[in-house]
């Protein structure tokens, strides 16, 4: 959370730095005066095959977001392929959230802040 604090020797107020970060009003997705967020992004997820059994070593070194899965698909499924029942494909499934921060929306870093406006003396 950013704070705020009274410079006694100048009697200037010190604020946080909030370069790289958006101001966005406070009260709303539970953001309050003064608070902070930081950056999140929709999870995705999928995947896809190797492919078949001969490319199974293509993918053995899953990284990041990545993971593996052994499939054992149905005798249907590989029709005319000449594959038995104990050959396999390998799954490949992504997960954004395995990486990075993720949320309900699409959001950069902000701060909480409140819209104040000073109407000041009225001119004469």
């Amino acid at each position: 959370m950013p704070f705020y604090a009274l410079n006694l020797e100048t009697g200037a107020l010190r604020l946080p730095d909030l370069r790289g970060m958006y101001a966005e009003a406070a009260g709303f997705d539970g953001l309050d005066v003064g608070g902070v967020h930081g950056d999140t992004v929709r999870n995705v997820t999928g995947g896809f095959t190797s492919g078949g059994p001969q490319h199974v070593g293509t993918l053995s070194m899953p990284l990041g977001a990545f993971t593996l899965t052994n499939e054992d698909f149905p005798v249907n499924y590989a029709a005319g392929v000449g594959m038995a029942r104990t050959d396999f494909y390998v799954y490949a499934k992504m997960d954004l959230s395995r990486v990075v921060p993720v949320g309900n929306a699409n959001k950069p870093r902000a701060f909480g802040v409140l819209p104040c406006v000073y109407l000041g003396k009225p001119a004469s």
